[in-house]
């Protein structure tokens, strides 16, 4: 997580002109940030939409007014906060997969260990 907070800093740190969209933008791609992690957690969107509204809320935002201020800005310079969104999209991908990595390994070393454990007490 440390690494996508450092990523997204970078990146508004470059070639912005605007500093109070660019802290708006940051304050937004923040919120978005938090809604895909969510959506990654809940699959089912009857799970996630209420979840996602609740951290909308805590933004100070509704869903309308998220949107409007988020299109608003990316009108304001396309190119740069389209490459922003694009990289906070690929910056969280590339560390689910490492974790779910992590997970799978840890979960199959659990499993080898349940099963020697088995064996062990069969052999009892």
């Amino acid at each position: 997580m440390k690494k996508i907070i450092l990523c997204i800093g970078v990146l508004l740190s470059l070639g912005c002109t605007d500093k109070s969209d660019d802290k708006k933008f940051y304050d937004i791609l923040d919120t978005y940030k938090n809604i895909l992690i969510t959506r990654e957690q809940f699959q089912d969107t009857a799970v996630a939409n209420p979840k996602i509204l609740k951290i909308l809320e805590s933004k100070g935002y509704t869903e309308p007014s998220f949107r409007k201020e988020l299109f608003e800005l990316i009108s304001k310079d396309k190119e740069k906060y389209t490459l922003l969104l694009d990289s906070l999209k690929k910056s969280l991908k590339n560390e689910y997969i490492i974790e779910k990595a992590k997970y799978d390994s840890l979960k199959s070393y659990s499993d080898s260990l349940s099963k020697a454990e088995d064996s062990l007490k069969l052999g009892d």
